[in-house]
Order: structure tokens, then C-alpha cells, then sequence
């Protein structure tokens, strides 16, 4: 079970519209936040993987 949750955020992740809105998110708030995107996904990925 958790690894096919992990497949399915790592598609939902991939999706064009996930990424407009990271430019858009990067274009309002400024590059320097792109690291709370990374730490965000990392926290998803590894509460699930403890499951």
C-alpha cells in the first residue's frame, strides 16, 4: 500500500498543472522558497514510506 501511494503523489506531482503552479507559487513568493516545495514532498514521501 505505501509504495503505491508514494506512485500515485509522484504522478500528481508530475503533472502540468502542478507545475504552472510552482512557477506561479516561485514567481509571487521568489526562488529562495523552493526549498519548502522539496522539504514539503520529502515529509510526504517519507510519512508514508513508514507506514
Amino acid at each position: 500500500m505505501p509504495i503505491i501511494q508514494v506512485q500515485f503523489f509522484l504522478q500528481i506531482r508530475s503533472r502540468p498543472s502542478i507545475n504552472n503552479h510552482t512557477k506561479r507559487f516561485r514567481q509571487a513568493h521568489g526562488d529562495n522558497n523552493r526549498y519548502l516545495v522539496h522539504v514539503w514532498s520529502f515529509g510526504i514521501n517519507y510519512s508514508v514510506s513508514r507506514e
